[in-house]
């Protein structure tokens, strides 16, 4: 009986492709990517990338298993391991993640990801479908994008895209948002863990030069639906969180610095019912930023915590409501 079982949970695993051979696809062959995760995603076996590749077109990932030998999320690009520079027309989103053939969600792993947006501040680096699910993203660099990590609304007919997890995150030198929901009640459920580390323009001519409020960047752009992050680190940005159509958030442990004074704005006003939305903070620390809640007219409420205290509760018809946390 045993032996059948074990018999069994091999095939089941070779189905999956697990058992299939990796599908190396070399730097000089970068072409060859688009074919090869296409091919991941119906096998499943996985793509190994190693080196330095220039991607022209938009890739979709089909579901595919991609891993890299990046070896650390921190820091610059040029550390070595797996990396690739996207050098692709405006489009909507240079990587695009969508599910499989038959519904196996994409994986991506110690992956390095350059783009150069300066000129098309708007464009999604990494888009995730608004029909895909289960994601996996694991110790994955976003250099230099437009908006970093979008969230796209889930199409007609679907209640909402659901259930990535991102593990061991950085979106650095972004040109608009490092993550950004347009529709932030049509995503949710999502669990980032490990460390999330946002860091704007690493120059002075977003955060502290004369620049337009609309090419600062922000952290986050509207918060996923019940998204919920463990360690999150947001550092040069005009807003750290923008909490657009909010419903319900959580971070253990937030960090924000340099972030011209705003730590929480909530933004356009949610036109359902009235009822109280809640984004609670583990541990709030804030280094040369003030943390406060602005509420724009309508018929919403948030309230957002901390620990065991209540910060500040936005209400019907406020503009500005400040808290300054003490120094410990």
């Amino acid at each position: 009986m045993r032996t059948a079982r074990f018999i069994a949970a091999i095939l089941i695993a070779c189905v999956r492709g697990w058992c299939a051979p990796p599908i190396v696809v070399p730097p000089d062959r970068a072409g060859d990517l688009q074919s090869a995760l296409i091919e991941s995603g119906r096998t499943g076996a996985t793509v190994e990338l190693s080196g330095v590749y220039v991607i022209t077109n938009q890739l979709v990932t089909s579901g595919a298993r991609i891993r890299g030998t990046l070896g650390s999320h921190l820091g610059d690009w040029n550390i070595g391991g797996t990396v690739l520079h996207f050098r692709v027309p405006p489009t909507n989103g240079c990587l695009r993640v969508t599910q499989g053939p038959t519904g196996n969600a994409s994986v991506i792993e110690n992956v390095g990801l350059v783009f150069y947006h300066q000129t098309t501040p708007t464009e999604s680096a990494v888009a995730l479908d608004g029909s895909s699910y289960g994601t996996v993203l694991r110790r994955v660099l976003i250099d230099r994008p437009g908006r970093g990590l979008v969230f796209e609304p889930a199409p007609s007919g679907i209640p909402r895209s659901l259930g990535h997890r991102l593990e061991d995150i950085t979106i650095q030198s972004f040109r608009t948002a490092a993550i950004h929901a347009p529709n932030p009640i049509s995503t949710s459920d999502h669990y980032l863990t490990g460390l999330v580390y946002l860091k704007g323009q690493q120059g002075a001519d977003y955060v502290t030069g004369a620049v337009a409020p609309a090419t600062r960047p922000v952290g986050i752009d509207g918060w996923p639906n019940s998204m919920a992050v463990d360690n999150l680190l947001i550092e040069d940005c005009s807003v750290a969180i923008r909490l657009t159509q909010p419903i319900n958030g959580r971070v253990k442990d937030l960090f924000v610095d340099n972030c011209r004074g705003v730590v929480f704005e909530r933004g356009p006003a949610y036109g359902g019912r009235h009822y109280v939305k809640t984004f609670r903070v583990g541990i709030l620390t804030a280094a040369a930023a003030e943390p406060r809640c602005r509420l724009a007219t309508g018929n919403v409420r948030l309230e957002i915590q901390t620990g065991l205290q209540t910060l500040t509760t936005c209400r019907d018809g406020a503009s500005w409501v400040n808290w300054i946390p003490p120094i410990k």
